[in-house]
């Protein structure tokens, strides 16, 4: 089975040749470590654009970082001016044998001290652009208009891998970026009414999933902001725009919700 410990690969050396590794091989700057990273909006700020661009041929090895009968779909880093700063990096990898894909991301960190004033909300605002850039990616490939249950199946098959909790070393602000999207933990989700089944990912519970319901409104209250602000591009509005025109209306989640039994005391 897939071994989420075993297989922590993305995560990304500075270096020239720039390969994931299959263990951490660096943590998270100083400004990570020190104290829980303080996501700051401010006017007074200046404009700084943060992209995403295809990663470099060879930046996932086949043979050194991937596990057998895995296959590497999209690999996707994000940069911010000026200089092209590397924010984070991210890559969706299809389980063996399987439809499931995981989208692992994590965060960088600056190899000099003249990038260390990249600050945690660029790295967020980097790897949010990876997730909702492989979350799109994902939702185009496994959909299918003229069926509705494809969409439900594509949400089923995307697991979010960014670490455990804000605690978590090199892939901190990759968590708040799911975090904000609506992803919650695969665990917590079968567990309650959801279109979540533990049979389809073999036992192997780890990671994060899209609260449909949740991250819906979140992903709908950006489409919104697109109407009313065209200059939201920099934000990757544009992509949360067309994720939001995928997602399935009310009546489908519904239909496909799997209805969990809880108890309570005195029951």
């Amino acid at each position: 089975h897939f071994n989420y410990r075993q297989w922590l690969i993305i995560l990304f050396y500075l270096a020239s040749s720039t390969k994931v590794r299959k263990v951490y091989p660096f943590v998270l700057s100083s400004c990570f470590l020190r104290k829980k990273p303080s996501f700051v909006h401010s006017n007074n700020l200046p404009t700084t654009v943060v992209w995403i661009e295809e990663a470099e041929d060879g930046f996932v090895d086949e043979d050194e970082n991937l596990e057998k009968g895995e296959v590497c779909l999209k690999v996707l880093k994000a940069f911010a001016n000026p200089g092209g700063r590397f924010l984070s990096a991210g890559a969706l990898v299809k389980r063996p044998s399987s439809s499931v894909c995981d989208a692992w991301i994590a965060d960088a960190l600056p190899e000099d001290d003249s990038q260390a004033i990249v600050g945690p909300n660029l790295v967020f605002k980097g790897a949010r652009q990876i997730l909702d850039a492989l979350f799109l990616f994902h939702l185009q490939q496994n959909n299918n208009s003229d069926d509705e249950t494809s969409i439900i199946g594509a949400l089923q098959t995307f697991v979010l891998q960014c670490g455990a909790s804000i605690e978590s070393e090199c892939t901190c602000a990759s968590f708040m970026a799911g975090q904000s999207r609506g992803f919650r933990p695969l665990k917590d989700q079968i567990r309650s009414d959801s279109i979540y089944v533990p049979s389809l990912y073999e036992n192997n519970l780890e990671g994060f999933v899209f609260d449909v319901t949740d991250g819906k409104d979140l992903y709908y209250g950006n489409n919104s902001s697109l109407r009313n602000d065209s200059s939201k591009s920099n934000d990757n509005s544009a992509v949360a725009n067309d994720i939001s025109l995928l997602l399935p209306n009310e009546e489908t989640i519904q239909r496909f919700t799997t209805k969990r039994y809880r108890y309570s005391n005195g029951d």
